[in-house]
């Protein structure tokens, strides 16, 4: 029976504790290097003010900015955080997830530690420990609302004077009588104001961690322009838009529905699709219902005419033939139908509310990966409506990706002026193109977008074949658990004070103000931001292979000479920061591919093949009777047509959706290799990719390409190459398999001839 799940990830169950990804590791990694980078060279100086550090994440909705700052700021101790946002939604999300028993709260580091919201700080005594305190992090979430405000700041509880707190305002006192280093996070930054950047800076933070893929303003702005130009670029850390499709967090495909009917057609279609969509799911096995979002512009109409929000309600229940108890209005509608049930904040919104119909109140903040089907009301002239609520429907349920694609697609239902969809859809391509990496092409899409009037269907299995077309999952698997163990114990020594203490300084201006008078101090930064060395090891290897560390007991990290605390830069740190390199080294050295033991996902079963476009490229052998033309560039589709005519069954395969292996050394951003296509030959499946993205990796080729029977891989690429992988003639073609020992190329002058060498093979 075709699985429903991916053919490489298990989906999640209840995973209590957040461990970040490899791209989110690399990305925290980044900037907080950049913070180290910039106190290590000295801080730029502005009338004997050190300027504080300017660090910006930039990443589409769903990839994580919240666990990457989390892991950044666990790092900044002892210290206080003012994790600030527009959203009050966030704030209450942001604060739950930090704190003690929250999914983020271990990232955040060991005890003392405490998240307040700063509106609740519970008395002055309170108030007074969290300034005077020396030790551990503090981190005080808020939403910009409670410190910044249009009319005069005295209106705000931080900007007034409370006598029993004392006799400046805690505004004041924050800037001025705290003890430790201070620290702002601004996320959800797009809707930052100069105005409120220049207030921030006036509380002399050590430094800023924006979230945004908007330029920093005002101030920080300034700050950044006194930078080289390198040293600038080192302040933006992207997470590449691949990374987290690829880590299946999103959605792969984008679908819009382009309407030039009427209104109440479209959104009976949306609860028709919504409904067509759960009982996809309930044949994998998935409990949860998808649900279907309803964008209106205005909340109330002129008087006698019925507002948007109502006519949605009453399509839905009487077209639709929807229950009121399924439908929930998120808007300021002034009077709703009997029976409408009217949400007011995002904690309202219970799992039995399947349509949900709001403006921009919900556009922000809400997190529900459940979200599959969006429309959007009256007429999209461009891609800027759809930019605004995109991330509603984007993130994928439970982290892994269905083998059915209309899983793993997000739909948007649109009435566009005419002629107008295709410039919406290459709007929406360039703002979702903007978080590359530098290994992308320029032209490089990370969803697949496509124009839904029509569902395409799928391409079955041809009868012959049904069910009968398998191939072995494999997992990565050590000879013995002790062999990284024995590495690491070997190089585990007990470091001196002097050898554990900051080889520089970073010194960051105190200034207090107590009864009058004012204590100027310098603390420095290296010298009071330690980690233990365990944690530090954990971290570097975490972010050289997530695969070597999860092959590894956490207890092993866990002892007297790993628990002493270094400064960053030291040469205890330095030290453990070649071991995690080393240690990585000798798991690669040893790690092998084994098969899958799961009896129940031991074997993947071939089964229909969803097409992306409408132009159908007919096969004869292929599993398949037809692929679309989408599925095949130039050198995939020769390839295709010499597959077809050796004789043997073969197959297209999916990026990201059909059958994959781990990969035992990460390529880029890529933790898994899809195959281009599968060819069954005689007792052997070879898997086959023609793109050749992988074979520049020496690491990756000689492991890649050593796989138990019955599966052997194989790379192709056009043109000749010599022993060392370089081009030396364009014409023909190479082939790299691993044959006694022997991982080289092998050049033919036609495909012909390399697919008769693997069919002797077989």
């Amino acid at each position: 029976m075709r699985k429903c799940t991916s053919s490489t990830t298990q989906r999640a169950k209840g995973v209590a504790r957040i461990q970040l990804l490899d791209f989110q590791q690399s990305a925290a990694n980044k900037l907080f290097d950049g913070f180290i980078s910039y106190f290590e060279r000295g801080a730029d100086m502005i009338s004997g003010r050190p300027l504080p550090f300017v660090g910006q994440l930039k990443a589409v909705t769903g990839a994580g900015k919240t666990p990457v700052l989390a892991d950044v700021i666990g790092r900044l101790r002892p210290g206080i955080v003012l994790w600030t946002t527009k959203f009050g939604s966030v704030v209450d999300q942001t604060a739950t997830n930090l704190s003690t028993g929250g999914k983020y709260n271990h990232l955040l580091g060991p005890s003392p530690l405490e998240v307040l919201k700063f509106g609740d700080i519970p008395s002055a005594v309170v108030w007074r420990r969290i300034l005077s305190q020396e030790s551990g992090l503090t981190v005080l979430v808020s939403t910009v609302a409670a410190w910044f405000s249009n009319e005069k700041d005295e209106r705000l509880n931080v900007h007034r004077v409370n006598p029993d707190w004392g006799d400046r305002s805690r505004w004041d006192q924050l800037r001025g009588e705290r003890r430790r280093p201070l620290w702002v996070v601004y996320d959800e930054a797009h809707n930052t104001t100069q105005e409120q950047v220049d207030l921030l800076d006036e509380l002399l933070p050590a430094g800023f961690l924006i979230a945004s893929a908007s330029p920093v303003k005002g101030k920080l702005n300034q700050y950044l322009t006194l930078l080289s130009e390198e040293e600038r670029k080192s302040r933006f850390v992207s997470i590449p838009t691949r990374a987290v499709v690829d880590a299946q967090l999103l959605k792969s495909t984008i679908a819009l529905a382009d309407y030039d009917s009427p209104d109440e057609a479209m959104i009976v279609d949306v609860a028709n699709r919504r409904e067509a969509l759960e009982a996809q799911l309930r044949k994998c096995g998935e409990g949860f219902s998808p649900k279907a979002i309803y964008v209106v512009e205005a909340s109330n109409t002129t008087k006698s005419v019925e507002s948007r929000p109502v006519f949605i309600w009453n399509t839905l229940t009487k077209k639709a033939r929807e229950t009121a108890q399924s439908v929930a209005v998120c808007t300021n509608t002034k009077e709703l139908p009997k029976g409408a049930i009217r949400v007011k904040t995002i904690d309202e919104l219970s799992e039995d509310l399947i349509h949900i119909i709001f403006n921009k109140k919900l556009q922000e903040g809400w997190d529900d990966p459940t979200v599959y089907v969006c429309y959007l009301d009256g007429e999209t002239s461009s891609a800027t409506r759809i930019q605004q609520v995109i991330g509603r429907a984007l993130r994928q349920p439970g982290g892994s990706h269905f083998a059915d694609e209309d899983l793993n697609t997000a739909y948007f239902y649109v009435k566009a002026p005419t002629d107008a969809l295709e410039r919406i859809v290459d709007e929406l391509k360039e703002e979702l193109r903007i978080y590359r990496d530098d290994d992308d092409p320029d032209d490089f899409e990370p969803f697949q977008v496509k124009n839904e009037r029509k569902a395409i269907p799928k391409a079955a299995v041809r009868e012959m074949y049904d069910g009968n077309l398998t191939i072995p999952r494999l997992q990565l698997e050590l000879p013995s658990p002790e062999v990284l163990a024995k590495g690491l114990a070997r190089h585990t020594y007990g470091f001196s004070e002097e050898d554990r203490a900051a080889a520089g300084r970073a010194l960051v201006n105190i200034v207090s103000v107590r009864t009058g008078e004012v204590d100027e101090q310098e603390i420095d930064l290296f010298e009071s931001t330690r980690v233990s060395c365990g944690t530090f090891l954990q971290q570097q290897i975490r972010a050289l292979s997530k695969n070597c560390l999860n092959a590894m007991n956490p207890a092993l990290f866990v002892n007297a000479k790993l628990q002493q605390t270094a400064c960053y830069k030291s040469k205890a740190l330095e030290h453990y920061k070649q071991v995690a390199q080393d240690t990585v080294s000798e798991y690669e050295n040893h790690v092998h591919f084994t098969r899958l033991e799961d009896p129940d996902q031991e074997l993947y079963v071939l089964g229909p093949y969803q097409p992306s476009g409408s132009v159908k490229k007919e096969f004869e052998h292929a599993a398949h009777p037809y692929y679309d033309s989408k599925s095949f560039n130039n050198d995939e589709l020769d390839f295709a047509r010499a597959l077809d005519n050796s004789g043997y069954v073969w197959a297209r395969n999916k990026d990201r959706l059909d059958y994959g292996i781990p990969l035992p050394v990460k390529s880029g951003t890529s933790s898994q290799f899809f195959p281009d296509f599968v060819w069954w030959v005689k007792e052997v499946v070879w898997l086959l990719d023609t793109t050749g993205k992988f074979i520049l990796d020496d690491k990756v080729r000689t492991k890649l390409l050593t796989t138990p029977a019955p599966i052997r891989i194989g790379l192709v690429v056009r043109g000749k190459l010599n022993p060392s992988l370089k081009p030396v003639s364009s014409d023909g073609w190479s082939v790299l398999r691993f044959r006694l020992g022997n991982a080289g190329p092998e050049s033919f002058d036609e495909l012909a001839d390399a697919l008769s060498a693997l069919i002797e093979e077989s």
